[in-house]
């Protein structure tokens, strides 16, 4: 990118936007793993709006069904410790969420000490609130992996749906495509979209 880039957001929420160098009102605000309530909040005058394997409009009880049908001892842990970095504190369980499973369980080493722990009180905040998504009033895209293990296809179309966007769906991509060696496919996708708005 040639222009400026800043991030913020909660833990396990990475959010950034990106100045093109024209001007704030030519910015474009995205993130990885952000909700659609910090995206309805967010309060930048962007042009665009990009997210990235999103938490879905609905919430993260879908998520959260998976976590506890696969690894019920984890999620057991998180809630006892409010701690919800336990459900990804075993390479197996953060392969399985986290990457897809083509990929073999080592390839998610490098990234074990790298793992944010997103605090408890926005897990729960995520599985209650039911963003406003008709205050985004920007083009939208939103990108997710067919491999993801927290959420689904049918999710983010619901959450295109809510925000007029386009959705993208990478094959045999997981949760994290930056872990995957997928990054060129992602940044394609993006130039493509911000291309397209002129």
């Amino acid at each position: 990118s040639r222009g400026r880039a800043s991030a913020g957001g909660a833990a396990g929420q990475k959010s950034w936007l990106i100045d093109a160098g024209l001007g704030a009102e030519t910015a474009f605000v995205g993130g990885i793993n952000l909700d659609g309530a910090s995206l309805s909040r967010a309060g930048h005058p962007a042009r665009a709006a990009i997210l990235v394997s999103p938490v879905p409009r609905k919430g993260a009880w879908g998520a959260t069904f998976k976590v506890v049908r696969r690894h019920p001892w984890r999620f057991l842990k998180s809630n006892l410790t409010l701690d919800v970095g336990a459900v990804v504190e075993t390479e197996e369980a953060a392969h399985h969420l986290l990457l897809s499973g083509s990929l073999p369980r080592e390839a998610i080493h490098p990234y074990m000490e790298r793992l944010e722990r997103a605090s408890y009180r926005t897990y729960m905040d995520l599985l209650m609130r039911r963003p406003d998504l008709s205050s985004v009033d920007v083009p939208a895209l939103v990108i997710g992996g067919t491999d993801d293990g927290f959420f689904t296809e049918a999710e983010w179309m619901d959450t295109a749906s809510a925000l007029g966007a386009e959705l993208v769906m990478l094959p045999g991509v997981g949760h994290q495509p930056m872990w995957e060696g997928r990054g060129q496919r992602l940044v394609e996708e993006i130039d493509g979209f911000v291309r397209g708005l002129g």
